[in-house]
């Protein structure tokens, strides 16, 4: 084992609001950008492996491709090193392990996998640990990557206002902790595990088109009180607050990934983190996952900024773009490297 000195993760900042006028983007809160939760470590963790569960956000396909925008090589293939995902970020910039999906370098024999599934809810990620139980389980040399839950959320925004709020909290909640059991039995195999919170969905090109999304709603809340929240928001914070509560609570074997953190404090500041626009979809709709390349992205927006894989926001839908995936990936890295494992 390696030895570091300690490190200690700063509070996090307070929850960005941010509302919209015509053409305009409104944001008001406090705070940047910091890795939050989570304790301190003296003694570096160095995975063997890394595994990867969840939906597309964390899915390469045989061929390299993945949900989001990828790049190109001179002679027009797929660059799957480049443009990475949250997970490869993790994988590969931080500790140098590859994924069998992406091995240009042609490593012998990568160890790493990924088990996601494209538009995988939070209960399919149960088949998802079964296979991996089913290929070895877990040791205490596996760094377990999950992220799923943005489909749940969608799903129970798509219902209203024909389900009453009451009825989608109950819903995406029920959700948020059936996921927390899977991150507790991939610890109970012997995994480290980040997991890492639903995006803020308020401004993502599919979310945003539902009627509802953005009403103000009475959003019931842990401690039994409410508050006036865009539904969106609302159903984002109660599948992660389940999500929180239902993970162990040790702070050893678990660590959390502010993923609804990171995208809200894109929409705070928007220019301190190289982003021009956070609600349009860098592909083109004529290229829709995981086809869409910096071939095929859509044309400039309003303002006239030319899409772009990393200083837009989102790829399409409810995807990150690769610009939006390298301030997840850092934020889980940043929390690999401090998390007392």
């Amino acid at each position: 084992m390696t030895t570091a000195s300690a490190q200690t993760a700063a509070p996090c900042p307070a929850r960005a609001s941010w509302r919209r006028w015509p053409g305009v983007l409104l944001l008001a809160a406090s705070g940047l950008l910091a890795a939050c939760g989570g304790g301190s470590q003296t003694t570096l963790f160095i995975p063997d492996r890394v595994l990867a569960f969840g939906d597309e956000s964390s899915y390469l396909d045989s061929t390299g491709r993945k949900y989001s925008v990828n790049a190109l090589t001179a002679t027009g293939g797929i660059d799957c090193a480049s443009n990475a995902l949250w997970v490869q970020v993790v994988a590969t910039g931080r500790y140098g392990l590859v994924f069998p999906e992406c091995n240009p370098n042609a490593v012998a024999n990568p160890t790493s996998r990924i088990r996601a599934q494209p538009l995988a809810r939070a209960a399919g990620v149960a088949a998802q640990v079964d296979a991996q139980i089913a290929a070895g389980g877990f040791t205490a040399r596996d760094l377990s990557l999950v992220m799923a839950g943005t489909h749940d959320v969608a799903d129970a925004l798509a219902l209203y206002p024909a389900t009453d709020v009451a009825t989608l909290v109950a819903q995406v909640s029920a959700a948020g902790r059936a996921l927390g059991r899977e991150v507790n039995r991939m610890a109970d195999g012997g995994s480290r595990v980040i997991v890492a919170t639903v995006i803020d969905l308020q401004a993502s090109p599919q979310v945003a088109a539902l009627p509802g999304a953005n009403s103000q709603v009475s959003c019931p809340r842990v401690q039994g009180e409410s508050e006036p929240l865009a539904l969106s928001v609302c159903l984002v914070d109660r599948f992660n607050a389940a999500l929180r509560t239902t993970i162990y609570n040790d702070g050893r074997r678990i660590g959390l990934a502010r993923g609804d953190s990171v995208v809200r404090n894109v929409l705070q500041f928007p220019s301190v983190y190289g982003f021009r626009n956070l609600t349009s979809a860098a592909c083109a709709s004529t290229a829709p996952a995981p086809t869409c390349t910096s071939a095929t992205l859509a044309g400039p927006d309003a303002s006239g900024n030319p899409a772009s894989a990393t200083n837009w926001l989102w790829s399409q839908g409810v995807q990150l773009s690769p610009g939006g995936h390298a301030q997840l990936g850092t934020e889980a890295a940043n929390r690999a490297a401090t998390n007392p494992f």
